[in-house]
């Protein structure tokens, strides 16, 4: 036998005796599946995300990955209303940081042609129409935080749809948003970038910062950054209708203005109804509440 021979038969064997070594599990036991890593241990993915359950990528707790649906039944004709699916579904803070997946409209079997839209901080992010359609599925597009992109959550019917439930598909945290550990609210300074004309009108608090999430705070002050045409309007903030602030002169070019109530209101669920009380034609730039601890904190 040749040297090359003899070489060639030698890698043949050498190829074979790895091959009876190998264990057999080599694409099952990958990063993608679960199993071990290169390095040792569970795989960076610790149990397939997939699975809906498992162990989170620090090696402890439930992972990131689990979802939780919030069902709310409605079971009658919705028309022309704007729904709050956050007071409806319980959704408080202790969902900041988890992610809306969906919002699913489970419409009855009959009824005149009409539109759903998923509102996002008072901003259409998703809509369609519900003629001819039983279920009606609408996704967030990229705003779908709760917390940081998420304050308020609405779902807008135009006509009249006929709506059996309505579900929202969350991920994130450990399931069973309603009990549980709650991290501490933060009570500070929150801030909404606006760029809308009011003219002699009001501008809704609560919704727009959706205070349902801000238990155990009270609001110290509101601030804007505001013009008004020729320097003609005034503002000030109303508690429940009634003024409960100072009163400021806005003039003609944008600027910041502080109102301070009289006496510090509730945010969170039992909040009252909060309003800026807007006396000529308007540019709001900026809205802000200052929040402090109730507890003195």
């Amino acid at each position: 036998m040749s040297p090359k021979s003899r070489i060639a038969q030698a890698l043949v064997l050498a190829t074979a005796l790895i091959g009876a070594a190998a264990p057999s599990f080599a694409h099952g036991a990958g990063s993608n599946s679960g199993g071990w890593n290169n390095g040792g241990g569970w795989s960076n993915n610790g149990w397939n995300n997939n699975n809906g359950g498992g162990w989170n990528n620090n090696g402890g707790g439930w992972n990131q990955q689990r979802l939780e649906t919030v069902n709310i039944s409605i079971d009658r004709i919705v028309g022309n209303e704007t729904l709050p699916l956050r007071q409806m579904g319980n959704i408080g803070n202790q969902y900041n940081g988890r992610t809306l997946r969906s919002v699913t409209v489970e419409l009855m079997p009959w009824g005149s042609a009409g539109q759903v839209q998923l509102v996002v901080n008072g901003q259409v992010v998703a809509a369609a129409y519900s003629a001819g359609k039983q279920r009606i599925e609408l996704r967030p597009q990229g705003a779908d935080t709760f917390g940081s992109e998420i304050q308020t959550l609405q779902l807008r019917t135009i006509g009249w749809v006929p709506i059996d439930d309505i579900a929202l598909s969350i991920q994130g945290g450990n399931g069973g948003g309603g009990g549980g550990w709650q991290q501490p609210v933060a009570c500070q300074t929150i801030e909404r970038p606006l760029n809308t004309q009011v003219s002699f009108g009001q501008l809704d608090l609560n919704n727009l910062f959706n205070l349902a999430q801000f238990n155990g705070c009270r609001i110290s002050s509101i601030s804007l950054v505001a013009s008004t045409a020729f320097g003609q309007g005034q503002v000030a903030g109303l508690v429940n209708g009634t003024e409960a602030t100072n009163r400021q002169q806005v003039g003609t070019y944008p600027n910041q203005y502080t109102l301070t109530f009289w006496n510090q209101p509730t945010a969170g669920f039992n909040a009252p109804q909060l309003s800026l009380n807007l006396m000529g034609q308007f540019t709001i730039r900026a809205v802000r509440l200052n929040l402090v601890s109730a507890s003195g904190w």
